[in-house]
Formats: C-alpha cells, sequence, structure tokens
C-alpha cells in the first residue's frame, strides 16, 4: 500500500498514488506531454495514477505565466478545483472510484473544496451508479451530469524540419497598434478565440494575401508562451483568403518559435472542427488526449 508523505494510506496497489504535484503520479504520468505543459501553471492540490489512467485536482485559475500561485476563488469559503483526467476511458473512471472511495475527491457536501469544472477522457463510463449510493455522493457533482463540451488537445511530435517547408511570407506582429490589425482579422473570422492579442504577454504572427488591402492581416496566430511549453491559440483566415496556405504558415511561425523557447508546442480545439484538425495534423500536431469537459463556473452560478 503507497502512503502518502503524512503516513496515510493511499488508494489501491503499488502502482497507484496520490500526492501534490506530480508526487502522486508515475513516471509515464509524469512525462506526458500535458502534465509536463499545463501542470506547472495549475497549481495541482493532489494528484492519482494508475497504468493507465491518471487524475489531478487543481486550482480552477490557471497561473499567469509570470504568477508562481494563482490567487484562490473562494465559494462560501471553499476553495475553487477542477478536476483534471487523462488515460483510457475505462481505467480513468476506476481510478475516480478508486479514489472517491478513498474519501480523495471532494464531495458536493465537502466544506472546505469544490469541483466546479473539469474534463475526463472522451468516452469514459460515468462513475455514478457504479457503486453503491453512498460511493456515488463522494463525486464531485459534475460526474453526475453530462459533460458540456468535447474537444482535443494536441501537441507537436514531428520533427522540427517538418517546419521548414516554404510557403507564403509571415512577420511577428508587436504588442501595440499594429495588434489592432489582429484584433480586426479575429472579429471576422475567428470572433470566439480565447487569446486576446491586446495581452501583452501573447506573441501574434500575421500573413498578408499578395491581394489583400493594405495594413490588413489575412490570417494570425497566436501563442501564450510558458516556460514549460506553449500553447497556441487564435488561429484565423478571413473567409477570401481561404485556401492559400496562409493558416498553416502562421501556425508554422508560432510552432517555430515555441521550440526554440520552450520545446513544447501544444493547442486545442473542438472535437467538431474538421478543418482545423487537417490542418493541425498536416503541420506535426497529433492528439494528446481526447477530452469532454465541463467549463468551469463563476462563483454567481455555483448555486
Amino acid at each position: 500500500m503507497v502512503r502518502a508523505l503524512d503516513g496515510t494510506a493511499l488508494v489501491g496497489p503499488e502502482h497507484r498514488g496520490a500526492g501534490p504535484s506530480v508526487d502522486g503520479l508515475t513516471p509515464r504520468w509524469r512525462s506526458h506531454p500535458w502534465v509536463r505543459a499545463e501542470l506547472p501553471r495549475r497549481s495541482v492540490r493532489r494528484a492519482w495514477s494508475a497504468d493507465d489512467a491518471c487524475a489531478l485536482l487543481a486550482s480552477s485559475i490557471p497561473a499567469p505565466a509570470h504568477v508562481a500561485e494563482p490567487e484562490r476563488a473562494p465559494l462560501d469559503g471553499r476553495d475553487r478545483l477542477a478536476l483534471w483526467v487523462l488515460g483510457e476511458p475505462g481505467a480513468a473512471a476506476d481510478l475516480l472510484l478508486d479514489v472517491a472511495s478513498a474519501g480523495g475527491l471532494p464531495s458536493p457536501q465537502d466544506r472546505d473544496e469544490v469541483v466546479v469544472g473539469g474534463c475526463v477522457p472522451r468516452g469514459m463510463p460515468s462513475p455514478v451508479g457504479r457503486g453503491t449510493s453512498a460511493l456515488d455522493a463522494r463525486l464531485p457533482e459534475i460526474l453526475h451530469r453530462p459533460p458540456t463540451s468535447s474537444w482535443d488537445w494536441f501537441w507537436f511530435s514531428a520533427h522540427p524540419d517538418a517546419l521548414a517547408r516554404p510557403g507564403p511570407a509571415v512577420t511577428e506582429v508587436p504588442p501595440g497598434g499594429a495588434r489592432d490589425a489582429v484584433v480586426d482579422c479575429l472579429r471576422v473570422a475567428n470572433p470566439g478565440a480565447e487569446l486576446d492579442p491586446r495581452d501583452p504577454s501573447t506573441r501574434w504572427w500575421g500573413a498578408r494575401s499578395d491581394d489583400g488591402p493594405a495594413g490588413v492581416l489575412s490570417a494570425v496566430a497566436g501563442a501564450h508562451p510558458a516556460v514549460t511549453g506553449w500553447e497556441i491559440g487564435g488561429i484565423a483566415t478571413l473567409p477570401d483568403a481561404r485556401g492559400r496556405g496562409l493558416a498553416g504558415a502562421v501556425l508554422r511561425a508560432a510552432t517555430r518559435a515555441a521550440l526554440a523557447d520552450a520545446g513544447l508546442a501544444t493547442l486545442g480545439m473542438y472535437a467538431d472542427n474538421a478543418s482545423g484538425r487537417r490542418l493541425y495534423e498536416s503541420a506535426g500536431y497529433v492528439v494528446g488526449q481526447r477530452f469532454s469537459g465541463w467549463r468551469v463556473l463563476r462563483a454567481s452560478q455555483d448555486g
């Protein structure tokens, strides 16, 4: 039986563990690209792992690149957390049941913590109803309802030489007024983009169509730099400029910068984005995890 640092017994046989940061993860999961890129900025409270799945409880507010520990957002005095689960769907459900049976997950009645969002492997069978009613009551509330979204997490796994192919000219867009052109492109081509070009900590690249108006960017891509890996986002091409290789060109430029600085480039997309999938896979990205998720709720939405 594995034991925590304080000597208390934890979940399951020897290949399972629990603890803060990566202490509860086996070597396989410590080296997983998602864990390498995301764990350092998510203020992990506890982590568990099995052969084919791992689970983490983390702050619901990802830490900005310049903040080591994000401010907690209390709800009625409770710490608001997100549940992240990776691995095979069936193994993920089994691991959650093991952890819940040992009291490792915040239940809806927990006075100190509340799970307000998170993601699990897409296709994971619901752990609710697979045990006793008492065990069901130990599972976080989000697991008692269907996920609200399906998305894929990608990472660049090809040789960097794959990014050296010829293509349209791309320039980096510095912070300040020059990024108004990025805002204009996103407003038309990707209004739901989460990456904000007005944030000076982000980096952006743009490409122009040969026949486009002066000062107009026909395609853009951005990135949120971090020492553990860059998150690429805000990829957009104006409708009348599509099919010319512009999106691929700005994506490759952002990816080259990410690899040069941090050695890891990642991105996420909704699962039904067929054109995005073709673009990312052609650039050398592969799916690292297929997720279903529950968007983190604001305090006013948590009932």
